[in-house]
């Protein structure tokens, strides 16, 4: 016999789907304040920290990641960074 969720039991559901992407963005972007610490120092990753703001969604961290692998220098990572909509 098929049971059907409550409305309750869907909410809950989708909160803990919520809060797990929302932890694991949250993951990525903390490994990438460390890379661009580790790469153009704990300054630059202190800026980036407070150019993506709280809210970063996976498109911002995914496209400030390539922008570490791609930019040689401190001021041109920053430069891409700050053009990320």
């Amino acid at each position: 016999m098929a049971r059907v969720m409550t409305e309750y039991e869907r909410s809950l559901e989708e909160f803990g789907k919520t809060w797990f992407r929302q932890g694991r963005d949250e993951g990525r972007a903390e490994m990438l304040y460390q890379q661009v610490g580790m790469k153009f120092g704990p300054g630059v990753a202190e800026e980036l920290r407070e150019l993506l703001g709280e809210s970063s969604g996976p498109d911002r961290i995914s496209e400030a990641a390539r922008a570490v692998i791609d930019c040689a220098t401190a001021e041109e990572f920053l430069t891409r960074v700050r053009r990320i909509p």
